[in-house]
């Protein structure tokens, strides 16, 4: 589907979720996780790649910074779950 014009034409965006799997996978378990970063050579420039993640430690997101080859121009956007309204 990569190479066809059709499908990467409408395509904006690939976003992958639970991305702390391809630390903890991407060495044993499922080693195409650890070179999923080769995708983003294979998207035209217009499409964007995202990763999303609920609690990552900063040694696995190092990793899978690592392992997704992220360029200059990446941005991480971190954001709180603490909220002054939800308390136990």
């Amino acid at each position: 589907l990569l190479d066809s014009p059709r499908f990467t034409q409408q395509l904006f965006n690939v976003t992958l979720d639970k991305s702390h799997c391809i630390s903890k996978w991407g060495n044993s378990l499922r080693p195409e996780y650890g070179e999923i970063g080769y995708t983003c050579w294979l998207l035209p420039l217009h499409i964007s790649f995202h990763c999303a993640l609920a609690t990552i430690p900063p040694h696995i997101l190092d990793d899978v910074k690592d392992k997704l080859h992220t360029c200059s121009n990446m941005v991480k956007v971190h954001c709180t779950n603490d909220r002054p309204n939800i308390y136990y």
